[in-house]
């Protein structure tokens, strides 16, 4: 009863700009409230933002790791070499370095994703509500639809490209951070699969057949490759905590 009735009363909050109120962003809300707003009932924010901000401390826990490993060579746990540190022949500390630069751009595009999901679902909910029964407010509703559908694809392209990430630290990393990597691609699998449903679910209602079939298409291949990483990611990580 306390969830439901402090849930219910969470709103977006606005700020004053200038004489103008705007809407915070989603990502600018404290954690419990933005559970809260999840919690709330509203459609909005949804499934694909809260992806997004899951595969958010998925490409943060990469950073975190490659960050730490390049800080103790000594410890570096490499497969091309048993002790390989990132001072070693191998250039491990350039290829962290990379991963951390490549995670960062991953965070900051995942938290962009989480107010854009839920940007584009209410644009169209406000194209699919207008009174004007004509065939250009027909069209702009489709478009808003598609819409819908370009945040959450992004995501699931952006998880895959932090799991290769992640597979590469999976082969040389500080040993106390092995769980870390583990959780690291259990987020980018779980907002993988997250933004494939999310995709999904809009494109059923697409009339596109054509757009509607190129994209399903396109999101399993991604899917499918993203879950193979994942699971070997998995599976290494576990076999290393476990002996």
């Amino acid at each position: 009863m306390y969830l439901r009735g402090k849930a219910a009363a969470v709103q977006r909050k606005v700020r004053k700009i200038g004489g103008i109120y705007i809407v915070v962003k989603l990502i600018e809300q404290n954690l419990e409230d933005f559970s809260l707003l999840i919690a709330s009932g509203s459609p909005v924010p949804g499934g694909g933002s809260g992806a997004a901000l899951t595969a958010a401390l998925g490409a943060s826990f990469i950073a975190m790791v490659a960050r730490i490993t390049a800080g103790k060579h000594d410890f570096a746990v490499c497969g091309r070499e048993q002790g390989c540190g990132h001072l070693c022949e191998h250039g491990c500390g350039q290829e962290f370095g990379r991963i951390v630069d490549k995670a960062d751009k991953l965070r900051r595009l995942f938290l962009r994703l989480v107010d854009e999901d839920a940007a584009a679902y209410e644009h169209f909910t406000a194209a699919k509500e207008t009174t004007a029964a004509t065939a250009a407010a027909s069209a702009a509703a489709a478009e808003a639809l598609r819409g819908c559908v370009e945040p959450p694809l992004k995501m699931l392209e952006g998880a895959y490209s932090g799991l290769l990430l992640a597979q590469e630290l999976a082969a040389a990393y500080y040993p106390p951070t092995a769980s870390d990597i583990g959780i690291a691609a259990l987020n980018l699998e779980t907002a993988a699969r997250g933004a494939y449903l999310t995709v999904h679910i809009n494109l059923k209602h697409i009339k596109d057949g054509a757009f509607a079939v190129e994209t399903a298409k396109k999101s399993r291949a991604i899917l499918d490759r993203a879950e193979a990483a994942a699971a070997e990611i998995y599976a290494s990580v576990k076999k290393y905590v476990e002996t």
